[in-house]
């Protein structure tokens, strides 16, 4: 079971940073723009290792419009697909989803 949940930890960073490094047009941004973080906060269920707790944050300078994130689990099979949509963000805050 820790194995699996450790394994799950990873591969749900992996996506994570896959996601994160998609969202964004480049590696700098101009003045007064919006920077998205995504990360991955834990389990919402501390008894179910597949339901995954995920924060986005405006990092940036500017407010970022309303949008959604695209999150994949691929194990164990089959692959489940979600596009969690979060709302429009002001500098400095967050929205989490599960």
């Amino acid at each position: 079971m820790m194995r699996a949940r450790r394994r799950n930890r990873l591969l749900a960073a992996l996506l994570v940073a896959g996601l994160a490094a998609a969202s964004l047009p480049g590696v700098g941004q101009a003045a007064d723009e919006p920077d998205l973080q995504l990360e991955l906060v834990g389990y919402w269920d501390p008894n179910d290792d597949r339901g995954l707790h995920f924060r986005v944050t405006n990092v940036g300078t500017g407010p970022a419009s309303a949008g959604e994130a695209h999150v994949e689990t691929l194990s164990p099979p089959p692959a489940n697909v979600q596009t969690p949509a979060y709302p429009a963000l002001e500098p400095g805050k967050s929205f989490a989803f599960k």
